[in-house]
């Protein structure tokens, strides 16, 4: 397939009920982006991503699989087949915009800024007496 020019990702990822990704990472929990756009479009994805674990556990609906486990992967797969995927998908949605939307990384970035320039001039967090 060629690729897909980023405007229509989010109508191609809303197209289907449920993303795979049964990605291994090479070293380190590396974590795929597309399991967040997938989540924020609101559709539950089955991953073998240890990674994800926060984001996609805790649900009424088993989305963290084994690594290398195809039986476990088709299982997750045909249970969702026939589930009401809607409230999870929702939760999955909310997880993603509360804690990993650019929104929110850039949040972060900012009270870190506004942390450090409060901090300047500071030994320990305290004025130093010069």
């Amino acid at each position: 397939h060629d690729a897909v020019p980023r405007a229509q990702v989010p109508a191609l990822i809303a197209a289907h009920d449920v993303v795979v990704s049964p990605n291994e990472p090479a070293s380190g929990a590396t974590m795929d982006k597309a399991v967040f756009e997938a989540a924020a479009c609101e559709r539950l994805v089955v991953s073998s991503n240890p990674a994800f674990a926060e984001l996609l556990g805790g649900l009424s609906l088993p989305l963290v699989v084994p690594r290398r486990d195809p039986a476990a992967l088709a299982a997750a797969i045909e249970r969702l087949a026939t589930a009401d995927r809607a409230e999870a998908a929702a939760v999955l949605r909310r997880r993603v915009v509360e804690s990993h939307s650019l929104e929110h990384w850039a949040d972060m970035v900012l009270s870190a800024i506004t942390d450090v320039r409060s901090h300047r001039g500071t030994a320990g967090g305290r004025r130093s007496a010069q």
